[in-house]
């Protein structure tokens, strides 16, 4: 023990040594390894020996990593300090570009004429028929339709979340002008008519931004980032998560002078999670480790992380070898979390040069075991066989111990955890990719989310805070609560306890009815503000709150090839959404913030990033959702692992079957090292052709035959 203590602490002085002269490195370690500890290690070295050059020459550090929750741990363990900057990569990025006004404003006209130029290039080509008839026209003709449309904009915003008749009918007033014949034309398929609206409505305020723009009047001279509601509203000059980056990206790539002065102000950067990054990110640093090399200035990124932990798709994972190479690359294969077996396992599984051991020495034991289901009865559920598993874990552990339990699917997951209801009205959203419904749903990371999702989030946890009598007037309104007397904060949440809703549809009418009969209330101002962001600026184009969400969820759920009667079904499923109970809701809120209760806790494996637990039950199957993309997704990886090293190195080959491999690869690898002491799991299909690849991994399977 004492000699592995000291080899950690040689390890840890080779990175001081780096440190110490200055070069970029990599800082590699596996699942339970401390990486954490190592960065924050590193922090306090750098305060311990570069505090006074630090202070003098008003420099300092920098330390991003992935989300808020690791950033109020690594300001937790390293204490109080003027000297280091933590915070996400979208607030560093943000507090660095965002005083160069006059360029971002520049790159942000660059964006808005691309995206203008798109815009009219769906409208001249109608690219999969989205457009219906409009593509068709002659140019007399468009030019009476788009009339229609910029004419009619009230109309369309009252009555886009109506029916198809309804909708139609709303025109009517204007068939004298335009032709009755025409109208009715043009809106066959009220859901394509919409679709052309939109992009008028949009080309209409992006021309009128860019005029304002260039003409330099007042509220376009700058831009800022909305990181409440991640979404784009270039023509309000605000932009999201995704964008951010992008235009950082660019503004160190086309001013040097901001190298330098990043350079000069932050020597030394530090990466959390480097895996998890967006390529832009990695491209940044290297822009500006190429420029202090350039110029002879003594700067530094370190990355800390793991590429086998790289479960998203937006993740950098192991191409930051392509993209910032040349860098000392230190490896660390010590296991603070996990029994021997565990480790074991989690060994095979990642198949690379990080083969952990324990750090402890009496950690020799755990329990893992894999079971798999023989012969399933056709009736038999997979939640009931899932709960009798979880039974019998528990029973062998003792009645009051805690199993956390990793689910496949969303819907299982969501279903154990009694927001099965919200899952399923979400599920059938045809603007969200089955295989985003994860993320855009379920992340505990709100910055996933999808923007009018994260908005219900908002509101639903705004509001359950409210009614919490623990909730000070701080959480309910943040700094700007000190702009409001007590009085006024006290009958605002006074009146909201008084709503009682029990649906979610009635608490937005009820916020909604109260928005609009006290229109000037800052109590309410600084409410809304705070779960609708830069979409605050639209209730009065949209009449109303409700109106405005319902728009929002439509957008969501509307089928835009389809006639008017499928577009009239995407209404009732808005409705099925809003009906859910405030009780289920809340439950989703719960998931979503990690605090579910109870002895028996579940969770998605995307969902266990970076946790840790005692006891992990683990359920699988062949496929990841029913999503075309996630069919046959762990039985390809068991059949990949199954077979012969010839057969593996031509299947790698292909780049897209390597990267399905290494994506299913890193979530088994992430799964399965959350456990700290006993692991188990249950295949519920069938492995008769996948049983040679499960044993290369798992050596002893078991059968479970507990079904019926």
């Amino acid at each position: 023990m004492n000699n592995i203590i000291e080899e950690e602490n040689q390890l840890l002085q080779s990175i001081f040594d780096i440190i110490e002269i200055g070069k970029t490195f990599r800082f590699s370690a596996g699942a339970g390894s401390g990486k954490t500890y190592a960065l924050i290690q590193c922090l306090r070295y750098l305060l311990k020996t570069k505090v006074v050059n630090l202070s003098k020459n008003k420099q300092q550090i920098i330390c991003i990593t992935y989300t808020n929750v690791a950033v109020n741990e690594i300001k937790e363990r390293l204490g109080n300090t003027e000297l280091v900057i933590v915070s996400t990569i979208h607030e560093m990025l943000w507090d660095i570009i965002q005083r160069y006004q006059s360029e971002l404003v520049s790159i942000h006209l660059d964006k808005l004429k691309k995206e203008l130029e798109k815009i009219n290039n769906e409208l001249e080509n109608n690219p999969d028929n989205k457009l219906g008839v409009f593509s068709s026209l002659s140019s007399d003709e468009r030019d009476s339709y788009i009339s229609l449309v910029k004419n009619s904009k009230n109309t369309y915003y009252q009555k886009r979340n109506s029916k198809s008749d309804e909708f139609k009918n709303s025109y009517t007033k204007y068939h004298e002008e335009y032709g009755a014949e025409a109208v009715k034309k043009w809106q066959v398929n009220y859901g394509k008519f919409k679709e052309v609206a939109k992009r008028i409505y949009k080309k209409e305020r992006y021309e009128t931004a860019i005029d304002k723009i260039n003409n330099q009047e007042k509220g376009y001279t700058q831009v800022s980032y909305d990181n409440i509601f991640n979404a784009d509203r270039l023509d309000k000059m605000k932009f999201s998560h995704n964008t951010l980056i992008e235009y950082s990206e660019r503004m160190v790539s086309d001013y040097p002078i901001l190298r330098r002065i990043i350079i000069d102000k932050y020597p030394y950067i530090f990466v959390d999670e480097y895996q998890d990054a967006h390529s832009l990110v990695i491209k940044i640093m290297k822009n500006l480790h190429d420029y202090s090399e350039e110029n002879n200035k003594k700067w530094l990124v370190g990355y800390f992380g793991d590429s086998a932990q790289t479960i998203y798709d937006d993740g950098v994972g192991s191409e930051i070898d392509t993209l910032h190479p040349n860098v000392e690359v230190i490896y660390k294969k010590y296991n603070r979390r996990s029994q021997k077996k565990i480790i074991d396992v989690a060994n095979i599984i990642r198949n690379d040069r990080i083969e952990q051991v324990s750090i402890f020495d009496d950690k020799v034991n755990g329990d893992v075991r894999f079971y798999y289901v023989n012969n399933r009865n056709e009736d038999a559920c997979n939640i009931l066989i899932t709960k009798r598993f979880l039974s019998e874990f528990q029973s062998s552990l003792g009645k009051d111990s805690e199993i956390d339990c990793l689910v496949l699917t969303n819907r299982l997951m969501a279903e154990m955890n009694g927001f099965g209801e919200v899952y399923e009205s979400f599920r059938e959203a045809e603007n969200i990719y089955y295989d985003d419904l994860n993320t855009k749903l379920l992340s505990h990371e709100l910055e996933k989310l999808e923007p009018i999702i994260r908005v219900i989030y908002k509101l639903l946890s705004s509001y359950l805070s409210i009614k919490d009598d623990n909730t000070t007037f701080y959480d309910i309104f943040g700094e700007k609560g000190r702009f409001i007397s007590f009085h006024d904060a006290h009958s605002f949440v006074k009146s909201l306890k008084e709503i009682n809703p029990t649906s979610l549809g009635e608490l937005l009418f009820s916020i909604s009815d109260y928005y609009l009969s006290i229109p000037h209330s800052s109590c309410l101002d600084i409410f809304v503000n705070r779960f609708l962001g830069a979409k605050q600026d639209e209730i009065s184009d949209y009449g109303s709150i409700d109106s405005l969400v319902r728009g929002g969820l439509r957008d969501l759920m509307i089928i835009r090839d389809h006639d008017d009667i499928l577009n009239d079904l995407q209404i009732d499923k808005v409705n099925q959404i809003l009906n859910i109970s405030i009780d289920i809701w809340s439950k989703w809120v719960r998931h979503i913030k990690k605090e579910q209760s109870g002895k028996i806790r579940y969770h998605t494996y995307h969902g266990t990033k970076g946790e840790e637990y005692q006891n992990v039950a683990i359920i699988m199957e062949h496929s990841f959702g029913d999503g075309y993309h996630g069919r046959n997704k762990f039985k390809k990886f068991f059949e990949f692992r199954g077979s012969d090293e010839k057969t593996r190195i031509e299947a790698l080959k292909d780049e897209n079957v390597r990267n399905k491999i290494i994506n299913t690869q890193n979530l088994v690898y992430v799964a399965c090292s959350r456990a700290e002491t006993n692991l188990w799991l249950i295949y519920l299909d069938d492995i008769s052709d996948i049983k040679h690849g499960i044993e290369s991994i798992f050596s002893q399977i078991e059968v479970w035959d507990k079904v019926d």
